[in-house]
């Protein structure tokens, strides 16, 4: 049942292609936000960091993210710090899950850590 849905989840995600998805990819791991990138992030990662900041501080989030999906929300996540922005109340009330993943896990705990 579980492996049918993902199957057909995965189907409705539509790819511009290898070429450009693979540079999406390499684009956004050199603009993450980050000083080695001077700051500069993706625009998709500076969306990310508006609809984290945005979130309702007194409400607990759920995340996950999936592969591409990782290395924004680490852009976003350097944004964040960049800006001083913590999320919620700093200890419970974010969890973020990622799969299928071209981050290494220690990365996204580095920042759910610092934030």
């Amino acid at each position: 049942m579980v492996l049918g849905l993902l199957v057909k989840g995965l189907k409705n995600f539509k790819t511009r292609g290898l070429v450009a998805d693979g540079l999406e990819c390499v684009v956004g791991k050199a603009f993450d936000g980050s000083k080695s990138s001077f700051y500069i992030a993706t625009g998709v990662s500076r969306g990310a960091t508006i609809a984290f900041a945005s979130g309702d501080k007194s409400v607990n989030y759920d995340t996950g993210t999936y592969s591409q999906g990782n290395i924004v929300t680490v852009g976003a996540f350097n944004k964040l710090k960049n800006n001083n922005i913590k999320l919620g109340n700093e200890e419970t009330s974010f969890l973020l899950r990622m799969y299928g993943s071209p981050t290494k896990k220690k990365v996204l705990w580095y920042h759910l850590k610092n934030h």
